[in-house]
């Protein structure tokens, strides 16, 4: 029995495709793997950066609440996404019966319009972020050139998504294209889209390493923080290949299968632009959470291991806003709060911690109020207030027979 008898598609076959209405070529997984993997990662990156605020560096700001707001949107375009696979998308539209190509459109549309808001005000929780670190004088001209970037953003999506929505007359054309009316072509306002979404990303990009590259910080320091943002360079890279895919799709007729490459493409970049704006905000949890982490894998490795030697691992760090600093052993007093770094350098003795209290001696990596540990660990103490957090920044090991014989 010929199941696809009486149903017409949403499009001819070409010459020698048979529709196939009940088990067609579908390209569905790929767009399962996309939502698991891009609303994953936004949801994880997104919570620890808004954790990462409220605790340590509050309060939350502007660009905090637009990050927010872009990953819910970006939840919503998930969905939707999901959604329109119910219609069609993924399928070649000759398999694709009429009356719910015509569904797919309509869909199909509502996605292309919530597109201009949702990479608008991903951009504008970037920009906003960039604003604020690195252009803290309204005068000066990165500040400037970020402003004439965050308007120019909000101009363009502003007018691409009103094109969109009456792209046209009347609306109902959009879905149903046998109507009398007239449309606007939409070939031209995709591709248009899409150079302007890539010149953008690349111009995001740039800011941050161009200032970066103008500070007076190490080279090394430099190169670090260069590569940390060029963590971003995915966003261009997804938006190139948007506008490829974008071309391809406009110039085919068989949409529901041509455009589902331009949604996983688009939910990529939005995706890559929330974590990127996101980053800036994760050292600080790793400051508080990080030595505490690498302490617990260490001493869970070394309990398996048969040695004389014993890992001091008990960290307790007050809840407080830190600067990353180094002092010289000779310093006379450091204030509650300060944060002080290993320093390596072998002129140079400093300790990692939180300090409370005057500082009047550094003599190592280790700090603490017990005798016991002062005479266990040699040359490894901070003697200063006795209410001092006890802690360490760097595993200390001691050898009983050596402690024993001394």
């Amino acid at each position: 029995m010929d199941h696809n008898s009486g149903i017409v598609g949403g499009l001819p076959p070409p010459p020698g495709v048979t529709p196939d209405f009940q088990d067609p070529v579908s390209l569905h997984t790929y767009n399962i793997v996309c939502q698991a993997v891009c609303l994953s990662a936004s949801t994880l990156f997104v919570w620890a950066r808004m954790y990462s605020k409220a605790r340590f560096m509050p309060p939350l700001g502007v660009e905090d609440y637009t990050c927010l707001i872009a990953w819910v949107s970006l939840v919503i375009y998930g969905v939707l996404l999901l959604h329109l696979a119910r219609y069609g998308h993924g399928l070649h539209m000759w398999d694709v019966p009429l009356e719910t190509a015509t569904e797919w459109r309509k869909w199909e549309n509502l996605q292309e319009i919530i597109y201009g808001p949702i990479i608008l005000i991903t951009k504008i929780s970037i920009l906003l972020l960039y604003s604020k670190l690195f252009a803290p004088s309204r005068k000066s001209a990165t500040y400037i050139n970020i402003q004439l970037l965050l308007y120019l953003c909000i101009l363009f999506y502003t007018a691409i998504t009103l094109a969109k929505i009456f792209q046209c007359t009347p609306r109902t054309k959009i879905w149903n294209p046998t109507l009398p009316g007239r449309c606007i072509k939409l070939g031209a306002l995709f591709i248009a889209s899409s150079v302007f979404n890539t010149s953008s990303d690349f111009a995001i990009l740039v800011i941050p390493i161009f200032v970066v590259w103008r500070l007076q910080i190490p080279i090394e320091r430099k190169v670090w923080i260069s590569v940390a943002f060029t963590g971003a360079s995915f966003a261009p890279v997804a938006g190139i290949l948007r506008m490829v895919a974008t071309i391809q799709g406009a110039a085919s007729r068989d949409a529901t299968y041509t455009m589902f490459s331009v949604s996983l493409w688009t939910e990529a970049e939005i995706t890559t632009g929330i974590i990127c704006s996101c980053l800036p905000a994760l050292p600080a949890l790793y400051r508080q959470y990080g030595p505490q982490m690498r302490a617990k894998l260490f001493c869970s490795t070394t309990s398996r291991q048969k040695s004389t030697t014993t890992s001091i691992s008990n960290f307790t760090f007050p809840r407080t806003k830190v600067a990353s600093r180094n002092y010289d052993a000779g310093d006379p007093e450091l204030a509650y709060g300060d944060y002080l770094e290993l320093d390596t350098a072998p002129d140079r003795k400093t300790i990692g911690g939180y300090a409370r209290g005057p500082i009047t001696k550094i003599e190592g990596g280790v700090y603490t109020d017990q005798r016991s540990a002062k005479e266990s660990v040699r040359s490894s103490t901070v003697v200063g207030d006795p209410s001092a957090e006890r802690g360490i920044r760097k595993t200390v090991s001691v050898d009983h027979h050596a402690s024993s014989s001394a």
